[in-house]
């Protein structure tokens, strides 16, 4: 069931008529999941503006899920077409206010859709460019955008997926950081990365994370399993390889940053006055790891400017 507005200059003030179709966004879209809390109005001013940046629509989705209209159920004073259009003018009059408070005139497609939070955003976003969160919902969808629904977006790899702290710069930064560890998740995320670097013409800063990894002989006597030396040269091989992969485009500055340390804390240390941090949503198993599972939650969770993990 979707409630939808669509304009070429902003937010038409009443969406469509109801329908049961779910469709998916067209290749270019950045489609951004709203419900109401600061966090997610963090999110959608990034996508507005990243859209109008793109020159492409942005599709703004609320996700009414069982609950809600459980909760309406109960409420005889208050019918479903009432909760609806409540719901409608809410969404309409946060996107409204989001666009009049930039500048341009971004196009913008409005939808009420009822379902699982996870299966609308994952189908939603299916042929998308961009699918941009929040960190944290509120209310009977608490933690919607960190926790569950999150997890579960990331782990089905449906597009490039940008998760926007609160905490977010909205005016960007003067580079992009990106991780690399010789994996092909990895090296799938570099190529991205190179691409937004020349679209938004701003520098590109390649990081390799390296760590000698401790092994326990013993309670008492924990060993060094490989010398730090091999683990620096190692590090340094995988930084120089993905360089020699990388063809930035014409007037990408790019750097290079072999760090030694925990890999997600290192790339948000990087990255503090970045516009984006960039990872693969897989990396190797293994002693040299930079860009696993646990280093992209930890991004997501410690990074002050957004985060987007690519599939």
């Amino acid at each position: 069931m979707t409630v939808s507005g669509r304009s070429a200059t902003g937010v038409v003030p009443r969406p469509a008529p109801v329908t049961d179709a779910l469709i998916a966004s067209e290749p270019g879209d950045v489609v951004v999941g709203v419900d109401g809390s600061l966090s997610s109005r963090h999110a959608l001013q990034w996508a507005i503006k990243e859209a109008e940046c793109r020159h492409v629509r942005c599709r703004v989705i609320k996700v009414l899920t069982p609950d809600a209209f459980e909760v309406v159920d109960r409420r005889t004073e208050l019918p479903v077409f009432e909760f609806l259009a409540d719901q409608e003018r809410a969404l309409s009059a946060l996107v409204a206010d989001v666009v009049a408070s930039g500048e341009g005139h971004p196009s913008t497609h409005v939808e009420l859709i009822a379902g699982d939070p996870v299966q609308v955003l994952a189908e939603t976003a299916r042929d998308a460019d961009l699918l941009v969160v929040g960190t944290r919902g509120h209310g009977a969808l608490t933690s919607l955008f960190v926790g569950s629904v999150s997890s579960a977006l990331l782990h089905r790899r449906v597009c490039p997926t940008v998760v926007i702290p609160s905490t977010a710069d909205r005016s960007g930064g003067p580079a992009i950081v990106v991780g690399v560890d010789g994996s092909e998740g990895a090296a799938r995320a570099l190529r991205w990365a190179g691409h937004e670097a020349q679209r938004r013409r701003c520098a590109l800063v390649v990081v390799h994370a390296w760590h000698v990894p401790v092994m326990l002989a013993s309670p008492y006597a924990p060993t060094l399993a490989i010398p730090p030396g091999d683990c620096k040269q190692a590090g340094e091989e995988i930084l120089a390889q993905a360089l020699r992969e990388l063809e930035p485009g014409a007037g990408v500055a790019v750097t290079a940053r072999l760090v030694e340390g925990v890999a997600d804390l290192e790339l948000v240390a990087v990255a503090v006055d970045a516009a984006l941090i960039v990872v693969g949503g897989r990396g190797h198993a293994g002693l040299t790891a930079a860009i696993l599972g646990s280093t992209s939650w930890g991004c997501l969770h410690h990074s002050d400017c957004p985060v987007a993990v690519i599939p």
